[in-house]
């Protein structure tokens, strides 16, 4: 049997982008509701073609329409063991903001055509497998975004030189002065960007 799909998201509205491992008619939907002074938040929910709403809840609910003193919120953890229960294995952790220069660099990587940012396992001909930090096209590269994922090294270097899909950063001047231990899954570089500064 495969292993069961695993997610690491930064950002509650990444969740549609996680698919169920019970069954592919569970879809993650993810809104932002703002009526004024009736409801605001931000809505997930779980939704089945047949079954419809199997899971709602209300993100920071805050208006008119909530009762303050009985609101009943759910933790982190709460909706995560929710969501479990329809098949989606994922892990939330919010990214901490990055140092103004690492952002930037982010940000240059993202205008040289690199979408995706990730630590790569891979395998070369000797044997051994060496840790490198690089940036992606995914439509080169579909199987980098498994996690984890080791590359063998033809399919390294095809994506360094043939097609010029991925470029090795990890040992540019910049990349070794930056932090990437919170580098564990494989990153969308316009999330990232777009998540500093916000909880």
């Amino acid at each position: 049997m495969a292993d069961p799909l695993r997610y690491k998201i930064s950002r509650w509205t990444q969740l549609p982008m996680c698919l169920s491992n019970t069954s592919k008619h569970f879809k993650l939907h993810v809104a932002n509701i703002s009526k004024g002074p009736s409801l605001t938040g931000l809505r997930i929910t779980v939704e089945h073609c047949m079954f419809g709403t199997v899971f709602a809840t209300v993100l920071d609910p805050v208006g008119e329409l909530i009762y303050p003193e009985y609101a009943n919120r759910l933790s982190n953890e709460d909706i995560l063991k929710q969501l479990e229960n329809f098949g989606f294995l994922i892990t939330y952790e919010p990214e901490s903001a990055l140092p103004a220069e690492q952002v930037t660099y982010l940000q240059n990587l993202l205008v040289l055509g690199f979408d995706k940012l990730r630590i790569l396992p891979v395998k070369f001909p000797d044997g051994l497998v060496k840790i490198k930090v690089v940036v992606f096209n995914v439509e080169q590269n579909p199987n980098w975004l498994a996690y984890p994922y080791e590359a063998s090294y033809k399919e390294w270097v095809n994506a360094l030189s043939k097609t010029g899909s991925a470029v090795n950063i990890t040992d540019v001047s910049l990349t070794k002065q930056f932090d990437w231990s919170w580098l564990n899954y494989v990153a969308n570089i316009q999330d990232i960007l777009d998540n500093q500064g916000k909880e």
